[in-house]
């Protein structure tokens, strides 16, 4: 398994749709997505840290993460969500 990532983004459309191929169980990886304590450890660069102050994922769900450097606050990524199973 090459583990490769694809996006797709078509032109004139608000969806983004990221694929990626995981080596581990599907139960694992859908933990590792939903759990914000597994998430805040795989998610994002090593060096920045991710932390969560509101957290519902589930189909029309948001969410509200700030990344940060040890010396500043980063950014801030929030969104609502839309998660559709492809299975």
């Amino acid at each position: 398994m090459s583990n490769k990532t694809e996006i797709t983004a078509e032109p004139g459309k608000q969806e983004l749709f990221i694929t990626r191929e995981f080596d581990a169980p599907r139960e694992l990886v859908f933990k590792a997505n939903v759990d914000p304590d597994i998430y805040v450890k795989w998610c994002g660069p090593r060096d920045l840290t991710l932390t969560i102050h509101k957290w519902e994922p589930r189909l029309g769900g948001s969410y509200n993460l700030f990344l940060a450097t040890a010396s500043a606050s980063l950014s801030r990524l929030s969104k609502r969500l839309l998660v559709r199973s492809r299975t």
